[in-house]
């Protein structure tokens, strides 16, 4: 019984052993010495390993003015939480160039130019592990370079302490879209969809045609075709697109569209229908079974003021407003402008 219990045990602590193992470049080998050609890890790089280069390219290290870049490995990866804890561990290191530096050092920029630098690992001689601490926005894309120091050649292995290296997926989103009912050619129309997380581009097409992409919710976009209008958005990370949402929308589907004006406190009557503020109206009317469509547009015209100084003798008098003024003092008087409206003096 003892020898049974025994080899069980053995063969669980072998089963950890070899799914502990790292494969070296799994599921592709980094860049080496060049961020452009990073590969994009979609899947994370939690328990990633490699073995850094031994080109050796000395080059300005953003982030530590005390140190530089020698053999870097770079890969890229769509963060999927808002912090990262990051442990890179070497290995067997050496160094050809029979300095006595040994070890790695680390950096984790926000894009390949290095204008963001989110954590940095200085000098992490006696290959100690170099750690990086960072907040990050779920979806946004990440570099990481991880170097040797010294030009050192060490084995190195990824782990990923708090949050998660891994894309979000977006396969099972679909996109809400806002917008007019209705559009009128040669007018510009503000759309909308709903901020979905995990997104960074939100892409926008008119009619099939070209994407009009931005990391804003929103667009503004303008309608030339007099027949076909049909809006579509899709929801986008480095890694994944979600489903596509389209939405035809009519255009010029009225039958007329009329535009007036109308003094303050007055109303337009439409259809039996009066209309007192000013604004954009829609007014369905049945007709034979099948239903008219009128656009009311309706604005305010100003009232007008006046302000007239006369001077007159004393004895003397000013006639306004068909009144005679013999006394000093301030006069208003309402009339009606060539707008109709009221004019005030």
């Amino acid at each position: 019984m003892k020898k049974i219990v025994l080899i069980t045990v053995s063969y669980f602590f072998l089963l950890n052993f070899l799914v502990a193992q790292c494969v070296p470049n799994t599921p592709v080998p980094p860049a080496i010495n060049n961020c452009l050609n990073a590969p994009l890890l979609c899947g994370g790089i939690d328990q990633y390993c490699s073995t850094l280069p031994t080109e050796d390219i000395p080059r300005e290290f953003p982030g530590c003015q005390n140190s530089i870049l020698n053999n870097t490995h770079i890969l890229s990866f769509v963060a999927g939480s808002s912090f990262l804890e990051l442990i890179i561990t070497p290995s067997n290191c050496i160094n050809p160039n029979g300095d006595q530096l040994l070890g790695i050092q680390a950096a984790l920029y926000a894009d390949c130019d290095a204008s963001v630098i989110l954590a940095v690992s200085c000098n992490s001689a006696d290959v100690s592990p170099a750690s990086l601490t960072t907040l990050t926005i779920p979806g946004e894309t990440y570099f990481l370079f991880i170097d040797g120091l010294g030009a050192s050649i060490c084995d190195y292995e990824i782990e990923v302490i708090e949050g998660t290296t891994e894309a979000p997926s977006l396969t099972d989103e679909n996109p809400n879209l806002n917008g007019p009912d209705y559009v009128l050619t040669n007018n510009t129309y503000e759309f909308s969809t709903d901020l979905l997380p995990g997104v960074v581009d939100y892409n926008w097409s008119v009619n099939g045609g070209e994407i009009i992409s931005t990391n804003e919710n929103t667009a503004s976009i303008q309608v030339t075709d007099e027949e076909n209008f049909e809006v579509c958005i899709e929801a986008a990370n480095e890694c994944s697109q979600s489903e596509t949402t389209c939405q035809i929308i009519g255009v010029n589907p009225f039958l007329e569209i009329i535009e007036t004006s109308i003094c303050e406190g007055e109303c337009f009557e439409f259809n039996n229908t009066l209309f007192c503020e000013a604004g954009t109206y829609e007014v369905e009317i049945e007709n034979g079974g099948e239903t008219d469509l009128y656009l009311i547009i309706i604005s305010f015209s100003n009232t007008i003021e006046i302000t007239v100084s006369e001077h007159v003798c004393f004895g003397e008098c000013y006639t306004f407003n068909n009144q005679d003024l013999c006394i000093g003092g301030v006069y208003t008087g309402t009339f009606v402008s060539n707008s109709g409206c009221d004019s005030i003096v």
